[in-house]
């Protein structure tokens, strides 16, 4: 099987990016040599040998999924990201570092701090224009951005993009109201399945995610492997 070209990724992280999915959780021979990295997907634990490569990062992806109860809930904190006539964008940017320490573009050592920053930016500057969200809503108290989710809206079912509520702030319930006040817009808008993903190593997220319904769906291992 040969390793598909990831565009985007290519483009930003300007190097050659590719992605390999293991097929029945068996590798196969895989034309690797024209590229600078490869992600690999596996649905189980698995081991390639790619010459001239490193396997420098692994981690396990979780889908949580919940089938939204019907409610009607609205807090005076949160407002939709275009309700406000102006907004801090660096407060923005710091709760998308916040929302991506779990991250494997942090957490691989091969990317720079710098990169993994950046690359978060990006994902504000897409959300707030549409490309990468058609949902933002944030936490809005004492004239500062406090937290904030972002979602995208498919035919019958919605998934999270990024959420994050700021370090001094977490445990109060705020990433709470935040999904309840999603929730409660996608009811509205005849949406009634959400899905999430996270890390295996954010025990905390998984907690959260676990009392206010969501399921574990499915799970996928994913792999980093950057030429030598």
């Amino acid at each position: 099987m040969k390793v598909i070209l990831k565009g985007w990724d290519s483009n930003f992280f300007n190097l050659k990016v590719g992605e390999y999915k293991v097929e029945n959780n068996v590798g196969q021979n895989v034309k690797a040599a024209d590229f600078d990295l490869i992600y690999c997907y596996s649905e189980s634990e698995i081991n390639l040998s790619l010459s001239n490569f490193l396997n420098s990062y692994s981690e396990i992806q979780l889908n949580f999924r919940k089938k939204i109860i019907p409610i009607n809930y609205k807090h005076p904190e949160i407002f939709e990201l275009n309700q406000l006539s102006e907004f801090n964008i660096n407060e923005l940017y710091e709760l998308a570092y916040e929302s991506g320490k779990y991250s494997r573009f942090k957490l691989d050592s091969k990317f720079s701090e710098k990169q993994f920053q950046e690359l978060y930016e990006k994902w504000i500057d897409n959300s707030i224009n549409s490309q990468f969200a058609d949902i933002f809503l944030i936490f809005f108290k004492d004239e500062k951005i406090t937290g904030f989710v972002t979602c995208n809206v498919g035919k019958d079912s919605a998934s999270i993009g990024l959420l994050a509520v700021n370090e001094n702030q977490q445990g109060k319930g705020i990433g709470r109201i935040l999904i309840h006040s999603l929730e409660s817009y996608l009811h509205k808008n005849s949406i009634d399945i959400l899905n999430v993903v996270t890390q295996s190593e954010n025990n905390v997220a998984i907690d959260s995610y676990k009392k206010m319904g969501f399921e574990l769906i499915t799970q996928k291992y994913i792999k980093h492997y950057w030429k030598l």
